[in-house]
């Protein structure tokens, strides 16, 4: 995310740092991943709702033009959340941090056996 095209945009249009704009970024999504559903829809918010928790003014309608979120009668849809929030991407996450302690185990035993 941090090197991604996208993110330049994001904070150009809300006029901040590359830095201050994935801050924001961040602080949305932990919104969603806390309050919207499993598919990624915050039930009832507006864009101003969403920039108002974030505390950044254009912040939701930046993530639109991008393609990040999208505003719907009902509330507000996270795009692709399952992709980087949803249980499956948790459940990569997990399998990721377990084959990298077996690596890990299994490059320290390879260095007790080069001793003897």
């Amino acid at each position: 995310m941090r090197t991604s095209p996208k993110l330049l945009l994001f904070a150009s249009r809300m006029q901040v740092s590359k830095f201050t704009a994935l801050g924001a970024l961040c602080h949305a999504w932990m919104i969603a991943d806390e309050h919207a559903t499993g598919k990624g829809f915050l039930e009832g918010l507006n864009f101003t709702d969403l920039n108002d928790m974030v505390g950044i003014e254009n912040l939701a309608e930046s993530m639109a033009l991008v393609g990040w979120i999208e505003e719907v009668e009902e509330g507000i849809q996270f795009l692709e959340y399952e992709l980087h929030n949803g249980a499956e991407a948790k459940v990569r996450a997990q399998a990721q941090k377990r084959q990298a302690k077996r690596r890990t185990r299994l490059a320290s035993k390879a260095k007790d056996f080069s001793r003897t």
